[in-house]
């Protein structure tokens, strides 16, 4: 299989069996950077989006690019996320694994290429953006902070999704006088290429997402002159389970803070040491980041949009109201006494209706993420807060009869985790002391 990637004064260009571009929003971001520095993005990101399909299809891979400088870690990360794509696709893990080694790339000549840009960051980074929750907790730590913040988002869906999420651009923009910048990313539309698409697969879509997310976020900060590339990563992706064959399965490794420590050794190499990875919301689960955002920054909290319209789109509402990230949103909004209307919900997700969607009711796992223990504890301690705060409804009543005992019996220790204060390794240390206390002062209330 041959695939072309070629750089262009905006972004680049790759061909399978048609275009594909990656796309920055404006020239200069992409323009300024040494010839140098934008081949080895290329490349990098290049293999980062190609290798997962060699677990699947038993071809060699042609590319007119040099072997990457980031292989190593490339392939690490990749098998580490194996156990979650065999979960997704009931595959075995291990014939994952034993294809991906056997698989052959043939690059082009050449030692890989080091970015060689002499730059001298300051503080403040550029955030992976998306107005999920632990972005826009992860915007308002950053302001509070007073460090420089500039939100990004790459654009890789088409749909209603993304309908909402412009609308949301132009409001926020508005209202914080806050430039959003976007990043196209056409080439994750790459799975659905008349030579790759006869993969049927579901978890090969997620491999190396957050690698290359990062990859695609490098040329603004080099542009902004900052020094971090922020991501949302929050506690609950250390969570992991075991799954067949005894391997040890994450939701998402490339989220979990073993792996962004190898992150920041990616940079590392990309940047001569002078950029890292940081998550500011590390030491949180996803309900205390809904905790603190709703109580100290409800300017921002209005605009929280976590769902991707997935099974079906709704393009009068930026809430489908019928995925899980839908009922999270709603049950942890409920839990903590403020109101759903508010947030954009049109319809009562405690709703007899509902019920399918919550783990809680129905222990059936619909992917990695439904998978880990901590999303069904997690909803048993909110339906019991809801239950406190006097909320109404069908699955209310249900909780009651059947979950409320062990939610009194264990409230101690659900609250102390899922609302309390976790380790964190990326934060940098000398707001590390500041950031803990703000999130202390709003979970201790």
């Amino acid at each position: 299989m041959r695939i072309l990637a070629n750089i262009y004064r905006d972004g680049l260009k790759i061909r399978i069996s048609k275009n594909y571009f990656v796309k920055y929003p404006f020239e200069q971001m992409w323009a300024n950077l040494s010839k140098q520095t934008r081949l080895s993005i290329r490349d990098n990101l290049m293999y980062m989006k190609i290798a997962p399909y060699s677990a699947l299809m038993k071809e060699q891979f042609s590319l007119n690019t040099r072997k990457p400088a980031l292989k190593e870690f490339v392939d690490k990360s990749t098998m580490k996320d194996f156990p979650r794509f065999a979960f997704e696709d009931k595959l075995p893990v291990a014939m994952l694994k034993n294809n991906f080694r056997r698989a052959k790339f043939k690059f082009a000549k050449g030692k890989p290429f080091i970015p060689n840009d002499d730059i001298h960051p300051g503080e403040g980074g550029v955030l992976g953006f998306s107005f999920g929750k632990e972005s826009l907790l992860s915007y308002a730590v950053m302001k509070e902070l007073g460090l420089p913040v500039k939100p990004t988002i790459i654009e890789d869906t088409w749909d209603a999704e993304m309908d909402h999420k412009k609308a949301l651009i132009n409001a926020f923009e508005k209202e914080f006088d806050e430039k959003v910048n976007v990043v196209v990313d056409e080439f994750d539309n790459a799975c659905l290429d008349p030579v790759l698409c006869h993969v049927k697969t579901r978890g090969l879509y997620g491999c190396n997402a957050m690698n290359g997310y990062m990859m695609m976020l490098l040329p603004a900060a080099y542009y902004f002159g900052v020094n971090s590339i922020v991501f949302g990563n929050e506690h609950n992706f250390n969570e992991h389970f075991v799954v067949e064959e005894q391997r040890t399965c994450y939701p998402s490794y490339e989220q979990s803070t073993k792996w962004m420590m190898q992150q920041n050794k990616m940079l590392g190499i990309m940047t001569q040491g002078k950029m890292g990875l940081v998550s500011y919301v590390e030491p949180l689960y996803n309900f205390g980041e809904m905790k603190v955002l709703l109580q100290r920054y409800p300017q921002y909290a209005k605009y929280i949009m976590s769902c991707s319209h997935d099974p079906y789109e709704d393009r009068e509402n930026r809430w489908c109201q019928g995925c899980s990230a839908c009922i999270t949103a709603f049950l942890y909004i409920t839990a903590l006494g403020h109101s759903p209307k508010k947030m954009g919900f049109t319809i009562d997700l405690f709703r007899k209706e509902s019920k399918k969607l919550y783990l809680l009711f129905h222990e059936r796992q619909r992917s990695a993420y439904d998978k880990s223990k901590d999303v069904r504890d997690s909803q048993l301690l909110a339906f019991y807060l809801a239950y406190r705060n006097k909320s109404k409804g069908y699955l209310i009543d249900e909780f009651k009869k059947k979950f409320l005992k062990e939610a009194i019996e264990r409230q101690d220790e659900l609250i102390k985790k899922y609302l309390g204060l976790h380790r964190s390794e990326t934060i940098p240390q000398k707001y590390k002391l500041q950031v803990r206390r703000i999130y202390k002062e709003e979970l201790e209330d």
